[in-house]
């Protein structure tokens, strides 16, 4: 039979479990690997207080930037537009310093490189719902002055076109699409980066035992996941 345990022990377990395994994955997304579990250790050295848990976050940044390569996907679920908005996440909540369009130059200009008018996956994970929703988080981190924006006006107007289309279908995709029909026509909107990952990303709270090792490290349906969303109740 396992043996309950309170919450901070839970917590610190599973702390040492992805410390102890996390680095050998060769997954870097938000979803199942390194940048999930940074978003984890993030939370968790604010909660503790205790900066060894912020060093090893800054380690698995480290790792996620000198990994990133050319065949790197741009998709929400492990690609850049999951890293880029992991990086406005902790931008926007004070976990790092430094300005967003700077930080975010590289997988912008990445991701402008790939033509949304010719996707034909829509979805959130893996396709232009993502992509679109990572662009929104970018927009609205923004001032609307024309110098602030970081995509290319030739690259908004291909996801004009797409919004146009696509913004009275009851999706992902449509959903998002009316949002950036919003922020083309000046409306004010109330557009939060906080809102992913309890309603997205995080898995169901088991009993707090210890079969937690013998799940995925990250945080979809992984130890990352779990230990975030107690942190969070």
């Amino acid at each position: 039979m396992n043996t309950l345990l309170s919450n901070n022990d839970y917590l610190f377990r599973i702390a040492r479990h992805l410390i102890v395994n996390s680095s050998y994955t060769d997954n870097l997304g938000l979803y199942n690997g390194k940048m999930g579990i940074l978003i984890f250790f993030a939370h968790f050295a604010r909660y503790t207080q205790k900066k060894i848990y912020d060093d090893f976050a800054g380690k698995l940044l480290d790792e996620v930037y000198s990994e990133i390569h050319t065949e790197t996907p741009i998709n929400f679920k492990n690609g850049l537009c999951g890293i880029g908005w992991s990086m406005e996440y902790l931008l926007q909540n004070n976990f790092l310093d430094g300005n967003s369009n700077e930080v975010l130059a590289g997988i912008d200009a990445k991701i402008m490189e790939r033509d949304p008018i010719h996707m034909s996956d829509k979805s959130f994970e893996t396709g232009a719902a993502g992509i679109l929703f990572y662009i929104l988080t970018r927009l609205f981190s923004t001032k609307r002055e024309k110098e602030d924006i970081p995509f290319m006006a030739s690259y908004l107007e291909s996801w004009h076109q797409i919004a146009q289309k696509e913004y009275v279908q009851q999706t992902d995709l449509g959903h998002f699409c009316r949002l950036f029909l919003q922020w083309i026509n000046h409306e004010d909107i109330k557009f939060t980066v906080n809102k992913l990952l309890p309603n997205i990303i995080l898995s169901p709270v088991p009993a707090k035992d210890e079969e937690f090792i013998y799940l995925p490290f990250g945080l979809k349906n992984g130890c990352a996941g779990i230990g975030l969303k107690n942190i969070l109740l």
